[in-house]
């Protein structure tokens, strides 16, 4: 019955570990419902509401933490859209000097839908890949995005693990290690009793 349960509990934490899918890529023009409210909050994001005043997700901009990150034109500011559990919903490029043919085979290429559905910590965590034809774009775009990265990881109170992955590792390992520290314990009881 203790192995059966043993193996139960082993199951249970292997279950918490699982990785969600990615959300399906959402296009840089459509970040925000029409009608969507950016409301600043006092921290390095800002919040999503709708007209009702539902909250719809969270946004942030690489600005100021990628001042000075400089593409084939200049700096290439980003406006990174989150759900409401924090994984990213879309990337969009702000204002910029960058010329507009290294941004369109950018954007064709997937730079700016590569991070989709992931959450902070695992999209600071990921290798992100460059376009060929549109390098210094692409380059400066996935700096600005880690700046931003960066920041959120530690702003964003568990903005790494809103996903629901960051924390299941954690929390499956340590379950892991106490059921093996018990299992053991148990072991050695069994042994010294029989003695």
């Amino acid at each position: 019955m203790r192995k059966v349960l043993f193996l139960f509990c082993c199951l249970l934490s292997l279950g918490a570990l699982h990785v969600q899918a990615q959300d399906a890529a959402t296009p840089a023009a459509d970040l925000f419902p029409a009608g969507a409210e950016l409301r600043p909050t006092s921290q390095a994001w800002m919040e999503v509401v709708a007209d009702d005043g539902t909250l719809l997700g969270y946004a942030a901009d690489s600005r100021p933490y990628s001042d000075g990150i400089m593409g084939y034109g200049g700096e290439t500011p980003l406006r990174v859209a989150f759900t409401t559990d924090w994984k990213i919903a879309g990337v969009q490029l702000l204002d910029n000097s960058e010329t507009p043919g290294f941004v369109k085979r950018a954007t064709a290429g997937g730079l700016f839908t590569q991070w989709n559905g992931l959450s902070v910590g695992e999209a600071l965590a990921r290798q992100a890949d460059v376009v060929s034809g549109a390098t210094y774009t692409s380059k400066s775009v996935v700096a600005s995005m880690q700046a931003l990265l960066t920041q959120l990881n530690t702003a964003v109170p568990q903005a790494s693990s809103a996903s629901g992955c960051g924390w299941c590792w954690a929390v499956g390992i340590v379950v892991l290690v106490a059921l093996v520290v018990v299992w053991v314990v148990v072991r050695r009881r069994r042994v010294t009793n029989r003695k």
